[in-house]
C-alpha cells in the first residue's frame, strides 16, 4: 500500500471553494417593540429568576434544618439512655463495693488469707487481761493501751 493519495484519472481537479462569512451588521430591534417594554421583558425574567433561585433555597435550607434539627433530638433520647444504664450500673457496683467492705467481709477475706486480728495474736500473759475486759465492759478505760502495756510486760520478761 502507498501513502500517495489516489485520485480518480476521469475527474478534473476544481479549485477549492471558499466560503466568505456573512457580513454581521448591527442588530435593530424588532419593529412595534418599545425600548421599555424590552426593558420590562428582561426585568420580569430576572425577576422570575431570582424568585425561582430564592424559593429553592428556603425550601431546600428549610427541610435541612429539620433533618439536623431530628438528628439532634434522636441523639439526645439516645444519650439519656445511655445516661440511664450508666446510673444503673454505677448503683450496682456502688452497692458491690458496699458489700465487699463490710466489717464481715473485710474479717473473711483476711481468715481466708491467713490475716490474724492483733488481739487474738496476744501472748499468754494477755490473755487474762481479755477476761478482765469482758467483766468491765461498762467500765471506760482504753482497751488498746492496756492491751499494749500488757504487751510490753510481756517482752521484757
Amino acid at each position: 500500500m502507498s501513502a500517495a493519495p489516489v485520485f480518480p484519472a476521469d475527474r478534473p481537479r476544481r479549485p477549492a471553494e471558499r466560503r466568505r462569512p456573512a457580513a454581521r451588521g448591527r442588530r435593530r430591534p424588532a419593529k412595534g417593540i418599545s425600548e421599555a417594554k424590552r426593558v420590562g421583558a428582561v426585568l420580569a425574567v430576572y425577576s422570575a429568576l431570582f424568585t425561582v433561585s430564592t424559593g429553592v433555597t428556603f425550601g431546600a435550607s428549610t427541610l435541612l434544618g429539620q433533618s439536623m434539627k431530628e438528628n439532634a433530638r434522636r441523639d439526645s433520647v439516645r444519650s439519656v439512655g445511655r445516661a440511664r444504664t450508666a446510673r444503673a450500673e454505677v448503683a450496682r457496683l456502688r452497692d458491690k463495693v458496699e458489700l465487699l467492705t463490710t466489717m464481715k467481709a473485710v474479717d473473711d477475706w483476711s481468715l481466708a488469707r491467713g490475716f490474724v486480728a492483733p488481739y487474738q495474736a496476744l501472748p499468754k500473759v494477755a490473755q487474762p487481761l481479755k477476761a478482765i475486759v469482758a467483766k468491765a465492759q461498762g467500765a471506760k478505760f482504753d482497751v488498746t493501751v492496756t492491751v499494749a502495756r500488757a504487751n510490753d510486760a510481756a517482752e521484757n520478761r
